[in-house]
């Protein structure tokens, strides 16, 4: 649908097998192509910082 808008409603994209994940922006089809919604605003401040750990580990606060 290039230059158009589509409004497909819950009913439609459950069944079809379309998962949105609004805290990432994205918008995930069955073959697992993922597509990136547009003017999203950020989930959080800029004050954080994302943190990806190996292993379990404890974090202070502070």
């Amino acid at each position: 649908m290039t230059g158009q808008d589509a409004i497909l409603g819950m009913d439609f994209m459950v069944p079809a097998g379309i998962r949105l994940d609004l805290a990432d922006g994205t918008l995930c089809l069955p073959d697992e192509i993922r597509i990136q919604l547009s003017g999203r605003r950020p989930l959080y401040g800029e004050h954080v910082s994302a943190v990806r750990l190996e292993e379990l580990e404890v974090i202070e606060t502070g």
